[in-house]
This record gives structure tokens, C-alpha cells and sequence, in this order.
């Protein structure tokens, strides 16, 4: 059996989150699999918070695979983007010593910001690139958001269609995230289909 972890704040977790679907969708996609997710966070979940609670959450599960994705509550709660890669370093430190697990770390989506939260979340995905090393990966999420705003002329009714606000997901947006995620482990080799 394979533990699979997503942990982050309320974009991957229930009730609004895409981590359901991203269970789901791995059921659909590789039905033969014998994994096990466990989705564990909050909506106004920070790295700080996170950090503090991995034990619990992430470690005590004995994961193969955590998938983490925090941010967005941090830049809504204007935490400095210094701090937050910080402490994102810290929680990849303490996961890749206390575990045997890959952890794949998640890009936040700026384009769900407010304007004045935008430049931080560029700022925080290009601080957490430098982060990868053979056992935690950066995934970026943002650009399959991008692309879909692209071929969809980026006019406001598209972005709603993906989220309500920058901590809750539509349908379609956990869809896409969940689908843009398990992608990009099924590419990687990270869950064998």
C-alpha cells in the first residue's frame, strides 16, 4: 500500500480544496494501485502552522509521497515572502529527516490573488524553485492556470470559473489543479499507474 499525504491550506484541502478530486481522479487513472491519500491542512492553514503540525499530519502517516501546497493563506495574511520560503525550507528539512518519502512541494497561484497579493505570489513560487533537491520537487501548478486563462481570452468570468476567492476552488478549478497535479507525479514516475 502506498500513503500518499497532500497537506497545505484550503486550496487542497477539504471542503473547497482539489485534493478530493486528485484522489479520485488517481482511482480513475490507475484503478489497479493500491494507494491510500490522506488529505490533512485547513483553509487558513500557514507555513508556521503547518510546520508545527507535520508531525501529526504529514509524519505520523508514515508516507511514500507528500504533496504539499501552502501559500495562499500566508499572502492573504501579508506574511513576508522571506518567511515563508524559510519556512518552507524548514518543513522540507524536517519531512525529508523524519520520513523516506518524496515530497513534491506545489506552486501557489498568483492569478487568484487580489492585485496587491499578486507580486508576492510571483515572488514566493520563484522562491520556492531553489527548495528541490533528489527528495523534494517543485511542482509548478500556476502555469496550467495560466494556460487554461490563456486559451480562455483571461477576462473575469474565466477566472471565477475556477475560484470563489483565494482560498476556495470551484468545480472546475479542482478539477484542473487535481488533473495539472496528478500529471505532473504520473510524469515524474512518483505513483506508478
Amino acid at each position: 500500500m502506498t500513503n500518499i499525504v497532500l497537506y497545505g491550506d484550503g486550496l487542497i484541502c477539504p471542503p473547497h480544496g482539489y485534493g478530493e478530486t486528485f484522489a479520485d481522479l488517481l482511482a480513475l487513472r490507475c484503478p489497479s494501485a493500491a494507494v491510500q491519500t490522506f488529505q490533512t491542512g485547513g483553509e487558513a492553514l500557514d507555513l508556521d502552522a503547518g510546520l508545527k503540525g507535520a508531525a501529526f499530519h504529514v509524519i505520523g502517516k508514515a508516507p511514500d509521497l507528500v504533496f504539499l501546497n501552502f501559500g495562499h493563506s500566508d499572502l492573504v495574511k501579508k506574511n513576508p515572502v522571506e518567511k515563508m520560503a524559510a519556512s518552507m525550507a524548514l518543513l522540507l528539512q524536517l519531512l525529508i529527516a523524519k520520513t523516506q518519502a518524496n515530497i513534491v512541494f506545489a506552486s501557489c497561484f498568483p492569478t487568484f490573488l487580489s492585485e496587491e497579493f499578486r507580486e508576492n505570489g510571483e515572488a514566493y513560487n520563484s522562491a520556492l524553485k531553489p527548495l528541490t533537491s533528489d527528495r523534494a520537487i517543485f511542482l509548478d501548478l500556476n502555469t496550467p492556470i495560466l494556460d487554461f486563462l490563456a486559451k480562455h481570452h483571461q477576462n473575469s468570468g474565466e477566472i471565477r470559473a475556477l475560484h470563489q476567492n483565494p482560498l476556495r476552488l470551484t468545480s472546475m478549478g479542482r478539477i484542473l489543479l487535481a488533473h495539472s497535479a496528478l500529471e505532473g507525479l504520473l510524469s515524474r514516475n512518483l505513483i506508478i499507474p
